[in-house]
């Protein structure tokens, strides 16, 4: 990396300077998009060049972990009126126009 894209990465505030992450161009990013893919997904940080700039960063996307629900959880919390089911009769007469 030549000292002027290296100023251009220290300017530039959205990339983080990271020598440990992959850099690559943009046509070989096109011809093997799979492998770059999976190289993300699995933790690596990829930058896309277009004529030796870097233009974007190809991360895996961090989806939080969610609890397991126990059935019966919420047992005795909440009861269900008696009339859950019936119908709405005012509602009825101006759905149907009655």
């Amino acid at each position: 990396m030549n000292k002027k894209q290296l100023n251009h990465l220290e300017t530039n505030n959205s990339l983080k300077v990271d020598y440990f992450m992959k850099k690559i161009n943009l046509s070989e990013a096109k011809a093997h998009l799979g492998r770059y893919l999976k190289a993300a997904s699995s933790g690596e940080r990829i930058v896309i060049s277009e004529r030796n700039r870097p233009m974007v960063e190809l991360v895996a996307i961090s989806t939080p972990k969610t609890k397991k629900l126990k059935p019966g959880i919420l047992a005795g919390k909440f009861s269900v009126p008696d009339d859950f089911n019936s119908t709405l009769t005012e509602f009825e007469s101006d759905f149907y126009g009655e």
